[in-house]
């Protein structure tokens, strides 16, 4: 399970959603940060874990937890909404808790991108070349980074920076530790000048982070509250972690998650 790493979490955040809205005229691209102190928790169902290595947290006997629904069977983690169980994205696997499976192929993509009315449907692929994710994703083709970035939008930045990698869009670098200064600041994120353009064991591409050598290096106070405000050194940067079963379920429910009752505190 540690090879698979903190990947599928971060990709998850930025998947669900499309589950339900993915009508309008876009070309949908996850933005892959590594921003893990503030809430991004979407609208929609979050049943999806990650896995990190336990041997590299920072605080000794420390190991990530985050908050996923408890499976027997992957057909328990299909949602009720969007595709049909089975379809990407609403693909899972059953390993003690759900996790996204991913495409197979570009056929699939294509399929679903002209299911919801994406724009440049016919291009889509199906890449494993992707920021925090080693099962297939779908992102649109490409043939410059221009074709990546959604009419309208200005991607010159980090996070909307993309690339063209091999005909399929992908999120870009950071640039350094001042471009991630500004986006934290930004963003008003707690010891924002502290942050930095770093890469991890788990990514391929640098992402910003907030850099740290314990726990009070992220949560001065003492506490930052509960899952996902609570957040832990792990692997020299501030990660928002869980503590207990309960408090998944609280904020499964107040979400509004099906199946809340069954979230978990898992441990990787």
């Amino acid at each position: 399970m540690a090879t698979r790493t903190l990947r599928t979490l971060v990709i998850a955040i930025a998947l669900v959603p499309w589950l339900v809205d993915c009508s309008d005229d876009k070309n949908p691209m996850p933005d892959g940060t590594s921003d893990v102190v503030t809430d991004t928790t979407p609208d929609t169902p979050l049943d999806v874990p990650a896995e990190v290595p336990t041997d590299t947290t920072t605080d000794p006997g420390v190991q990530w937890r985050t908050c996923a629904r408890s499976c027997t069977t992957s057909d328990g983690c299909c949602l009720s909404v969007g595709q049909p169980c089975g379809s990407y994205p609403n693909k899972w696997a059953c390993d003690a808790v759900c996790m996204t499976a991913g495409c197979d192929g570009d056929a699939e993509c294509v399929t679903w991108a002209t299911t919801i009315g994406l724009t440049g449907a016919s291009g889509y692929k199906c890449s494993s070349a992707h920021l925090y994710w080693t099962a297939g994703y779908c992102v649109p083709g490409c043939t410059t980074a221009a074709d990546c970035c959604p009419s309208g939008d200005d991607c010159s930045a980090y996070p909307k920076r993309r690339l063209c990698d091999a005909g399929a869009c992908r999120v870009d670098a950071c640039l350094d530790d001042a471009e991630c200064r500004t986006w934290a600041g930004g963003l008003s994120l707690p010891g924002a000048d502290t942050y930095a353009c770093l890469t991890f064991e788990y990514s391929d591409t640098a992402t910003c982070a907030r850099p740290c050598t314990s726990t009070s290096d992220c949560c001065p106070s003492g506490s930052c509250g509960t899952f996902p405000a609570h957040v832990e050194c792990l692997a020299g940067h501030c990660l928002a972690t869980c503590t207990e079963d309960l408090e998944c379920r609280d904020w499964a429910v107040s979400n509004g998650y099906p199946g809340a009752v069954d979230y978990v505190c898992h441990a990787f």
